[in-house]
């Protein structure tokens, strides 16, 4: 080949032909190239196999061993683990198979069993096998502590020994029967005597101590809970443990794990995730215990969680990332970015971050309920709005005001002027409204005769200030469209102090129009909110038909009206001016009957509406 001798049966270079070489890792051999494989090996379809071990080539090339079967000196047998032993094809465990019991074949009878491959009686546990029959060699009286060893008459077999027959739970010391577990003449064992002091207690010469203690020493201790006994008197739980069902465990906070001494939460730990120990593989994250691939479409891992970084204050933008909270407001993370949310009824009015939100729209006259909202017309701001319709909606709206001057304004900005009024924020619920308050001191106008004269006092007239208590005080109710459907009325002692006459009448919303020039009769006397017994023994009190019965004070206010009035506050059974509040006093006449006028004849008053 080429000018050269070759053996085209065996040249590598020159295999079967001249030119014709072998790859790389073959070899020529009788003209072809074949694999050259190592020795103990055959080529088995281009690769190299081991016949005597490999189960798919068994002892040549494509013999494929069965399940269960491995490949041993190139022969198919069955493949048993150490401690077993093959037994016509099925592996056998020689030292307790009852078929095959120390060898292979060699069957236990019925009722036998294979024990450390012998056949041996099958007895339970905690008997014994006496001839062909198990018995329990400690209570067996035939076969008391051994086989064929049998008490005598009148005793009992008893922890292997024959005893004088006691009940269950006694035991025979000297002839009598006793309880080890609880004599203290024989506790434990007979003659063993418990000290002065002690108790027998299972056994034992204790400490005579409380139910749920246990005597440590000279000491009663409760080793459920104490660190320094804990499940048994001297054992001390090491530090940052407690002592917990007489157990020395790590002390850890709710939501958090012993795992190996450290406190884990394992609902977020990653080498802890639902379980001491379990640790999530490399891309995932521990997500309320359970090992997640990975976060949801727009969320982030920060620090083991799963976050929105978009949305969430801790992490805004980025991991760590943290929306601090200034002043009356709360950090909030919008799009990526930090920014804060006024709390409730507060508002960020000058728009600098630096300060939170500054403005308490409760009670801010520049500001009131909203940003640039500025109180006019002497109106104040009041639980976030400037100048209530009345007091009982100022009430409702604040219950902790107490009584005083505020600016109403009945229909709001644009309609009537607001202007100042008396609310009474306590009495029979409080809101009331001071419409009417006579001058100090009571009327000293004859009785019955008329008003003091004056005018400018009543449901359509003006007079004085509601700031001055020294004079008389009537608001014009009509004219500042005060809407009310309750009257309060009675006497007062000092400036706006109601006395111990208080009534109150119920009429209809707009009455103010409707009983311009005539009595309104509500159907009964005004409910008495500080009731007086009647003690007057005047003539009108049997007769009179207005009173209901003796004891009510008010029947001489059961009507009310004529609001047309422009001198009294009309308040009486007799149609006309001068009866009721007059700028003077109370005018309720009939001399001394005081139990039909309510007591309050002649004396300073005050009405008010709701």
């Amino acid at each position: 080949c080429a000018g050269s001798c070759r053996d085209t049966q065996s040249d590598r270079a020159h295999c079967g032909a001249c030119g014709n070489a072998c790859a790389e890792g073959q070899v020529c051999s009788a003209g072809r190239c074949v694999l050259s494989c190592a020795t103990g090996t055959a080529d088995c379809g281009g690769s190299c196999r081991d016949l005597s071990t490999d189960r798919l080539h068994c002892g040549r090339c494509g013999a494929v061993c069965a399940a269960g079967e491995a490949c041993v000196g190139g022969a198919c047998v069955l493949s048993c683990t150490a401690a077993q032993t093959a037994c016509a094809g099925a592996c056998r465990d020689l030292t307790s198979d009852r078929a095959h019991c120390g060898a292979c074949g060699n069957a236990c009878a019925a009722g036998q069993a294979c024990t450390a491959g012998r056949c041996t009686l099958s007895c339970p546990a905690g008997q014994t096998p006496c001839g062909d029959t198990c018995r329990d060699l400690t209570t067996d009286r035939l076969n008391c502590g051994a086989c064929g060893n049998a008490c005598g008459s009148g005793q009992i077999c008893a922890g292997g020994a024959c005893v004088v027959s006691c009940l269950p739970g006694q035991t025979a010391c000297a002839g009598v029967c006793r309880d080890l577990a609880s004599d203290r003449a024989n506790c434990g064992a007979c003659g063993t005597a418990c000290a002065a002091g002690q108790v027998c207690a299972a056994g034992r010469c204790v400490l005579d101590c409380p139910t749920g203690l246990t005597a440590c020493g000279s000491v009663c201790r409760d080793v459920q809970t104490d660190r320094a006994n804990c499940g048994s008197c001297g054992t001390v739980c090491a530090a940052g443990t407690v002592c917990s069902d007489g157990a020395c465990v790590v002390s850890c906070v709710a939501g958090t794990t012993n795992c190996g001494g450290v406190c884990r939460d394992t609902a977020t730990d990653n080498n802890h995730c639902g379980a001491c120990g379990r640790v999530c593989a490399a891309g995932t994250v521990c997500l309320g215990g359970t090992c997640s691939a990975r976060c949801p479409t727009g969320q982030t891992v920060c620090g083991g969680l799963c976050v929105t970084t978009r949305s969430d204050p801790d992490n805004c933008g980025a991991c760590g990332t943290v929306c601090s909270s200034p002043a009356n407001a709360s950090g909030v993370c919008a799009s990526g970015a930090c920014n804060f949310v006024c709390s409730a009824g507060f508002g960020d009015c000058d728009r600098a971050a630096a300060n939170g939100c500054e403005v308490s729209f409760a009670s801010n006259d520049n500001h009131c309920g909203a940003c640039g909202n500025v109180c006019g017309g002497g109106t104040s701001c009041i639980a976030g709005r400037c100048g209530w319709p009345s007091c009982r909606e100022l009430r409702a709206a604040a219950p902790s005001l107490p009584s005083g001057v505020y600016v109403l304004d009945v229909d709001g900005p644009g309609g009537r002027a607001p202007f100042r009024a008396y609310c009474d924020m306590v009495t029979d619920g409080g809101g009331w409204t001071l419409v009417g308050r006579s001058r100090p001191g009571g009327n000293t106008l004859p009785f019955c005769t008329s008003t003091d004269g004056g005018t400018s006092f009543g449901w359509r007239s003006a007079q004085g200030s509601v700031d001055t208590d020294s004079a008389a005080y009537s608001m014009n109710v009509a004219a500042e469209g005060i809407a009310f459907t309750q009257i309060l009325f009675g006497n007062y002692t000092t400036g706006k102090t109601w006395g111990n006459r208080l009534y109150r009448h119920t009429v209809p919303a707009g009455y103010l129009d409707t009983y311009r020039a005539s009595l309104f009769d509500p159907g009964g006397v005004p409910r008495e909110l500080s009731p007086v017994a009647c003690t007057d023994s005047g003539p009108y009190l049997p007769s009179n038909p207005q009173n209901p019965g003796p004891g009510t004070t008010g029947a001489m206010f059961r009507y009310l009206g004529f609001t047309n009035n422009t001198d009294t506050f009309q308040l009486r059974d007799v149609m006309g001016n001068g009866y009721g509040l007059s700028a003077s006093g109370w005018l309720t006449c009939y001399q001394n009957d005081n139990c039909y006028s309510g007591a309050i004849n002649r004396q300073q008053g005050m009405i008010m509406v709701r």
